[in-house]
């Protein structure tokens, strides 16, 4: 099993989908805390959630300044539990490469690309970060 961190000071990840059925299986998330976590640690981490991009690129002009992309995007809490926040949170999300059909000639494509991403991490300084670990499948970082 293989894992990558996130933080607020590296709160992103991408992958490059090398065929169809490429995919990404997250696991369990696991929280990295301070030596001395602010009290408020459990209201602070339930703000933040994951978001999964996948995207193709559809066109770049010459000089690179114009690009056209197809994304579908996935938003995944890693708030499992209003009673109490666990260390470790068991999410099992499996984020699949999809096909889809692009232009008049109904081309069959699939998407390049998966970014992963920490978003609501404003408030959360860089001391604290989140361990994936994850399965992956076709997959290059």
């Amino acid at each position: 099993m293989d894992c990558f961190i996130l933080n607020k000071i590296n709160p992103k990840l991408e992958f490059r989908l090398n065929s169809d059925d490429s995919y990404l299986l997250i696991r369990s998330v696991s929280l990295l805390l301070p030596e001395k976590p602010d009290e408020n640690w459990p209201e602070l981490i339930s703000k933040v959630t994951l978001l999964a991009t996948l995207e193709y690129t559809v066109f770049v002009d010459s000089q690179g300044q114009f690009i056209d992309e197809r994304n579908k995007q996935l938003i995944i809490s890693l708030f499992q539990n209003s009673q109490k926040l666990e260390r470790i949170i068991n999410l099992n999300i499996l984020i699949k490469n999809e096909t889809f059909f692009l232009g008049i000639n109904s081309d069959q494509k699939s998407y390049q690309k998966l970014k992963i991403e920490l978003n609501d991490i404003d408030e959360i300084d860089g001391r604290y970060a989140f361990e994936f670990n994850i399965e992956k499948y076709n997959l290059v970082d």
